[in-house]
């Protein structure tokens, strides 16, 4: 699954790597501890795992009938 997520910090040390994160971890009701980011650290493509999310992103459907 592709998602297209626009943040506000600059790729500077990390900053937009952070953000992104955060986001993640509030969307999906896990802690940062939870979301791995397997691909993309310099990149604009980035891949993460997200382990146990209690919480689905509203609009997000994740192989289930609409």
């Amino acid at each position: 699954m592709h998602l297209k997520i626009r943040i506000t910090s600059p790729p500077v040390d990390g900053k937009a790597n952070a953000q992104l994160l955060d986001f993640l971890a509030r969307e999906f009701g896990v802690p940062r501890s939870r979301i791995t980011q397997t691909q993309g650290l310099t990149g604009k493509l980035k891949v993460f795992r997200i382990e146990a999310p209690t919480n689905l992103p509203h609009g997000l459907n994740l192989g289930r009938d609409a």
